[in-house]
């Protein structure tokens, strides 16, 4: 006999909660926002990055910052991107290139309230994060790769009918691995001096970033040569 089937003693009072189950709360949507800051004369450009349930990429957001666009402008432009929605509310990471001039503009975006990683790309072979890993030193070979790598692999796509979609693909076609037999070193570079990678940029950093800030006991997209041929 369970006891709410047992009958009540004098001056007994009983009282019985049942619980109800609710539903768990979805996860925040997770967006990465990509930021190639240009010299003066160059493009600067935004990505959006959005990381689906399966673990993967969908490119739904590309621009190109108009030329000689103010550095204060376009950090209100970051702001204001990540301030509206379907980012706003969202678990949201801006993502922007540090080398260079980026190094200011990215005490000045954080300065603005916007929680930025920093990302500065150089030709060796290490990786070096800050101790609040806000902040990282990583190959370009490696940030480039790992665009290349998941793009392969179909891990990343680009929403259909995207601006800027077409160039974005363009750019990367005209990436090229250079192998240096005499150092065993692995670089990419663009076909021609006069093309610009600032789309590929803007989505590589995001991309690296969110693939690499935590990383999986088994990184991945780490390009290895062995004897002269390059695997991933």
């Amino acid at each position: 006999m369970h006891i709410d089937d047992e009958p009540l003693r004098p001056g007994e009072v009983r009282a019985f909660v049942k619980y109800k189950s609710t539903p768990a709360r979805p996860a925040p949507q997770r967006y990465f926002v990509g930021w190639d800051i240009g010299q003066s004369q160059d493009y600067s450009a935004v990505a959006v990055l959005k990381k689906t349930d399966a673990g993967n990429y969908v490119v739904n957001h590309l621009e190109r910052l108009s030329l000689g666009m103010s550095y204060p402008s376009q950090i209100d432009h970051i702001y204001s991107l990540a301030n509206r929605k379907p980012l706003a509310g969202a678990d949201t990471t801006v993502c922007l290139d540090k080398t260079g001039v980026g190094a200011p503009v990215y005490d000045a975006t954080r300065k603005k309230g916007i929680n930025a990683v920093g990302l500065t790309l150089h030709g060796g072979d290490a990786v070096t994060w800050d101790e609040d890993r806000m902040a990282v030193k990583a190959p370009k070979k490696d940030v480039i790769g790992c665009l290349v790598v998941l793009a392969q692999c179909g891990s990343i796509k680009i929403a259909k009918g995207l601006p800027y979609g077409d160039i974005l693909l363009k750019e990367l076609r005209d990436y090229q691995i250079k192998f240096n037999p005499n150092t065993a070193n692995v670089s990419f570079g663009n076909g021609r001096e006069a093309e610009h990678d600032d789309l590929v940029l803007a989505v590589a950093i995001p991309l690296w970033i969110a693939e690499n800030r935590y990383p999986r006991p088994n990184p991945i997209c780490r390009l290895i040569s062995v004897g002269g041929r390059h695997r991933w």
